[in-house]
């Protein structure tokens, strides 16, 4: 398995996430998140990325899996768009949204709000 491109210069990674084929784009997310290279790539020709094509043909399973394997949500196309934008239907849409938990709210509070401003307090003097 190679990320060598095509005669058409689309990577193969981008077509199976074009062309919905969730075992070979999970193949090669495997191989992309071992040898650390970039999840999202901007395809030379077509300046669009994996996530892009799968939310614009609306294959549901390769969305959620580039998701949950850390692709960028926000990096635009050709287009100025992003991948959420460029989604076929709201069931692709709602795939962006984060879940709503009463954890979620409270994520960047401190439990102990006395400790909150320590680092702003002057050293006590002994």
């Amino acid at each position: 398995m190679s990320t060598a491109k095509k005669p058409s210069d689309v990577s193969e990674f981008y077509l199976a996430c074009r062309n919905g084929d969730v075992d070979l784009a999970k193949k090669y997310l495997m191989t992309l998140k071992q040898t650390k290279n970039d999840l999202n790539p901007l395809e030379p020709n077509i300046h669009s990325t994996p996530l892009h094509a799968a939310c614009y043909y609306g294959h549901k399973e390769i969305v959620e899996l580039l998701l949950e394997n850390g692709c960028d949500r926000s990096k635009l196309n050709r287009y100025g768009l992003t991948a959420y934008e460029e989604a076929a239907n709201d069931e692709i849409r709602r795939l962006f949204k984060r879940p709503q938990d009463l954890n979620c709210i409270r994520r960047f509070q401190d439990e102990l709000i006395e400790d909150c401003f320590d680092f702003v307090r002057r050293p006590k003097e002994d």
